[in-house]
């Protein structure tokens, strides 16, 4: 049925991910992917790595000392990247694959996106890049655009990658956006309100394929009803507060 191979890269380094994410990740592609895919994982440490996983090496990224956030994913951005050619996914380590991904491939041949998830922001100009679809290539004016002129990105967008991205390639005509409820937010569109969610199970929203973890909690702390404060006062438990989630543990396996 499907005569193209895609690809779908991951970006794992430092030690906050174990390679029990990618090999998940890759597990929960398989189970919801139809066409012929090959997987990457660019990475400073492959040991742990499931054998279908095809590891590459971090390249060389020099970021400015003040720079904080996931900067390092612009590496995806570069002419030429490693052997990976085509209609590539990325995903994030920390989403959860809740449905099927074949859509996503044949939605458009634009780099293609979902909006940022905060309500506000769901109709504006920029992305969230926990997900995103291109073809390798591209749109190699983000990475020698960044490696150009760094420290004025950065004064511009801090430490959001993600709109440097999605904005300059809105601008030039390049970027569409997905349906906004292909890809959901756990902590905005499946965590109970206040205070409901101190006794109801976050919800699964129909029509889904990914739900996206940014930051805390992650779905190793969901599937065990916690959610860690990280060094912040003790009072913030009253609203950091999570149930156990069966569907998530369902999803989140190899």
């Amino acid at each position: 049925m499907y005569e193209k191979i895609v690809n779908v890269v991951c970006i794992k380094w430092g030690d906050l991910y174990g390679c029990e994410y990618v090999n998940r990740l890759y597990a929960m592609v398989k189970r919801n992917l139809q066409r012929p895919f090959k997987f990457y994982c660019i990475t400073d440490d492959f040991q742990g790595l499931r054998q279908e996983v095809l590891h590459r090496p971090l390249p060389d990224f020099h970021l400015p000392q003040t720079a904080k956030g996931p900067w390092k994913k612009l590496i995806l951005f570069q002419r030429e990247l490693f052997d990976i050619q085509g209609k590539t996914m990325f995903l994030d380590l920390d989403v959860v694959i809740v449905g099927p991904l074949d859509r996503f491939f044949t939605f458009s041949e634009l780099f293609s996106v979902r909006h940022e998830f905060e309500k506000h922001k769901e109709n504006d100009t920029f992305g969230n890049t926990s997900m995103y679809v291109y073809t390798v290539g591209t749109c190699s004016e983000i990475y020698e655009g960044y490696i150009q002129n760094q420290n004025a990105i950065h004064s511009q967008y801090y430490t959001a990658e993600q709109e440097y991205v999605t904005r300059t390639l809105y601008s030039a005509g390049k970027l569409v956006f997905f349906p906004n409820d292909w890809v959901l937010s756990f902590k905005e569109h499946c965590l109970p309100p206040l205070p409901m969610r101190w006794w109801k199970v976050p919800r699964l929203p129909a029509g889904a394929s990914i739900i996206a973890f940014h930051g805390r909690p992650l779905p190793e702390d969901v599937i065990n009803g916690r959610w860690p404060l990280d060094g912040k006062p003790r009072w913030k438990a009253f609203y950091k507060y999570v149930k156990s989630c069966p569907w998530i543990e369902e999803h989140w396996r190899e």
